[in-house]
């Protein structure tokens, strides 16, 4: 059954009608949310572990990494083997702006965040390695 929707600016019926909540034609099913996680330094070692096991889970993702080719090669075996979206960022975490525009794509949601990114313990950026991950993990 169809519903119309009342315009509440002019109290009239406009042209568009509205499925009922009921109607499983008219109403096309939402996909599923499925969950994004954000790893940092994905393309190799424990990262690449991360974003493995993350995405054998079924967890969209965005990869943040400061070498472009390694990290689109791992993006595209990630989407191709376990049917997940794979965004890329490309960003350096020892700059302030690689630190800026990973912290502006967190504030587009994340469901699972994994900082594995960083400096290496001869550089002296201030950075602190350390990996977040979601409850209950294994």
């Amino acid at each position: 059954m169809a519903g119309r929707y009342v315009s509440p600016v002019t109290d009239s019926w406009p042209s568009v009608t509205v499925a009922s909540m009921t109607d499983p034609v008219a109403v096309p099913s939402a996909p599923p949310h499925r969950p994004i996680a954000l790893v940092t330094g994905p393309t190799s070692g424990l990262g690449a572990s991360f974003a493995r096991v993350l995405a054998e889970r079924g967890h969209d993702l965005v990869l943040v990494a400061r070498n472009e080719e390694r990290l689109r090669t791992t993006a595209e075996k990630l989407a191709q083997n376990y049917g997940v979206a794979a965004e890329i960022l490309v960003a350096d975490l020892a700059t302030n702006e690689g630190r800026d525009a990973t912290a502006a794509r967190l504030t587009q949601g994340v469901d699972v965040l994994v900082n594995n990114g960083g400096s290496s313990p001869t550089e002296n950026s201030g950075m602190r390695i350390s990996t977040c991950c979601e409850p209950n993990w294994p």
